[in-house]
């Protein structure tokens, strides 16, 4: 059983090493959770996607994250950059849809897709 993030785990470290969450079913409030503990659910796909979007788009976005976007006052991104920004918004935010939802994105994806890529 993988467990796979429907917030990435790349964006919960870089703004906390513990998080404090509530569960809305038990109605409790449960303190100092590690990233990997949090906000995902199993087997949404299989581990070849998963390693597919890890190898491929976290993992550059992370850098990117890590050395231009936070350390810096002034943001200056290259087109490919901006592109991989682009992409890794567009995947975080259709990566856990069920399969309805995820349909109703396919048939209007041509028209999304433009707008983020533009």
């Amino acid at each position: 059983m993988a467990k796979n993030h429907y917030v990435s785990q790349l964006i919960i470290k870089r703004f906390a090493s513990k998080v404090t969450t509530f569960d809305t079913q038990e109605k409790i409030l449960i303190e100092n959770r590690q990233s990997h503990k949090i906000f995902y659910k199993t087997d949404i796909y299989d581990n070849a996607i998963e390693e597919k979007m890890a190898h491929d788009l976290e993992q550059p976005f992370a850098k990117l994250l890590d050395e231009k976007i936070l350390n810096t006052n002034k943001i200056i991104l290259t087109r490919k950059e901006l592109y991989l920004l682009k992409q890794f918004l567009l995947l975080d935010s259709v990566r856990t849809y069920d399969s309805e939802s995820f349909v109703q994105v396919l048939k209007n994806f041509k028209k999304n897709i433009q707008r983020y890529l533009d």
